[in-house]
């Protein structure tokens, strides 16, 4: 059978009789810009790409309100944390549904764009995949405050942690060259306190 372009998308009905007004965006994230597909609930695609900052995101969503006043925005994507998907819960009318990458990696086999990434067709075969399965989509719910500091300092604690272990290895190195007594006394933490008062002495 003959594959699909990612582009040829038919646009079903989109929201519920609770939701008559919705906009429906697949967008494919990066770590400074993101590329979305965004279809309006007159059928109409918009596409176009927007910086990794509170600023961009408040300004691309302020533009949508003042296109489609009322409208909630329901968002596929694939990820369920971020700086994005941190941003997007401070809006009550963004609805996040995160997409599994599996299952998205699956659906673009069927998909024909020449084997390349490219952000904008990415974000074309997200919105397909939304407009497609949103009803088995589950919305990512949002924590309490407390679950989110704790998820973020949770976060901050395994970097400090990487960050000792990448400073352990250096240490380690410099060790082999000018103090390689030290690493024959088998210290089980490097950084220990009787390590660092050899070193400085």
């Amino acid at each position: 059978t003959k594959k699909k372009k990612a582009t040829d998308v038919t646009p079903p009905t989109h929201c519920t009789q609770s939701t008559p007004t919705c906009l429906l965006v697949g967008i494919d994230w990066a770590d400074a810009e993101n590329a979305f597909a965004m279809r309006d609930p007159n059928g109409k695609l918009h596409r176009g790409t927007f910086k990794q900052t509170p600023e961009a995101i408040a300004s691309l969503l302020s533009n949508w309100e003042k296109l489609f006043p009322g409208a909630s925005v329901i968002v596929c994507i694939e990820t369920k944390r971020g700086a994005l998907i941190n941003a997007l819960l401070e809006y009550k009318h963004v609805q996040i549904t995160p997409v599994n990458p599996n299952q998205l990696a699956n659906y673009r086999k069927s998909f024909k764009h020449g084997g390349g990434k490219s952000d904008s067709v990415d974000a074309m075969l997200i919105l397909q995949f939304l407009e497609n399965y949103r009803s088995e989509l589950r919305p990512l719910q949002q924590d309490s405050d407390l679950t989110r500091q704790l998820a973020l300092l949770t976060f901050h604690r395994r970097e400090l942690v990487n960050q000792r272990v990448n400073l352990s290895q250096q240490l380690i190195d410099v060790l082999k060259c000018f103090f390689p007594l030290i690493l024959q006394l088998n210290p089980a933490k490097i950084y220990a306190n009787w390590v660092v008062a050899m070193i400085l002495n």
